[in-house]
């Protein structure tokens, strides 16, 4: 294994078990993916990875659309939203954004989402980040074709194409 020098090994098994608890989740076993989330959270508290918590609670957000609780989810996507702020964690920060973006596509806050989307691609432009930028773009896709907004759709697709050949 390779040394675990910016995080502990405890920190470490956190994250191993959010992603355990991802493929869980995908694989329709809710309550395993909960008590998954539950001990990898209570690792990230011991060891005071604000990093880790966000991350979990954004994993939770996706657990809880899962089961059609939009509210819940969103109160776990603030507060990730809020603690990566805090962390002044960009990448983390635009990567809410987009979930936030799309749980506000399929609750039908269209005016919401293009708020949230926009102010990650923004984020994602100035921080040069082209995987991120294509991400948002491919999100704000999404949101135009909800809205029966095709050339829009088309138009940023067509962007985000741009942007993955310059990469």
């Amino acid at each position: 294994l390779q040394p675990f020098v910016d995080i502990s090994c405890d920190t470490a098994v956190g994250y191993l078990l959010a992603n355990q608890a991802t493929i869980a989740r995908v694989r329709g076993e809710l309550s395993r993916a909960r008590g998954l989330l539950d001990e990898a959270g209570a690792r990230f508290t011991q060891t005071d990875d604000r990093r880790g918590q966000a991350d979990v609670l954004v994993r939770r957000a996706y657990l809880e659309l899962a089961v059609d609780s939009p509210e819940t989810a969103r109160a776990h996507l603030e507060l990730a939203l809020q603690l990566r702020r805090g962390l002044r964690d960009r990448r983390g920060v635009g990567m809410t954004l987009l979930a936030l973006g799309l749980l506000e596509t399929v609750s039908g806050d269209y005016s919401r989402a293009e708020q949230l989307l926009s102010e990650a691609s923004q984020l994602f432009r100035r921080a040069g980040d082209r995987w991120g930028l294509v991400s948002a773009l491919w999100r704000t896709a999404d949101l135009a074709i909800v809205r029966g907004r095709l050339d829009d759709a088309d138009a940023v697709l067509q962007e985000a194409r741009a942007v993955v050949g310059e990469t």
